[in-house]
């Protein structure tokens, strides 16, 4: 399984008075935290330069976790091509709804589970992506 990680940037109170720091680890001067395990919620604070003990409440701040990727397009040709008519229809069966996009032969991705007008040495592989919003 691949780990994956994110980045908070501070982005209040800013200014050479304050540094800041993660999970209770080292305050830093920087407002980017990056590295950040995806998936947690990750506590922030804020410290006066001039002041070591004027220490900020808690933040909590989480890192969403890295969507999985959908599965593989299925779909069947409904209609094949003929020397009448050389182009073909693809229509994908799953996965379906509003948030897929399918594309052939590495083209434009399409927001339509129907794919018209494929000659018949194109009707090949048929990646598609998720859109998460």
């Amino acid at each position: 399984m691949r780990r994956s990680y994110g980045t908070v940037t501070i982005t209040a109170p800013l200014g050479a008075g304050f540094e800041y720091n993660v999970d209770g680890g080292t305050y830093q001067a920087s407002t980017v935290f990056s590295g950040l395990s995806a998936g947690a919620s990750h506590a922030f604070r804020t410290r006066s330069t001039t002041d070591n003990t004027c220490v900020s409440s808690v933040t909590n701040i989480s890192v969403n976790a890295a969507p999985t990727a959908p599965s593989a397009p299925s779909g069947s040709v409904t209609t094949q091509p003929t020397c009448a008519v050389p182009t073909g229809t693809v229509t994908i069966t799953a996965p379906l709804g509003a948030g897929f996009e399918y594309n052939v032969d590495g083209g434009t991705y399409q927001g339509i589970d129907r794919i018209l007008g494929l000659v018949s040495w194109c009707i090949a592989c048929l990646p598609h992506k998720e859109h998460h919003g």
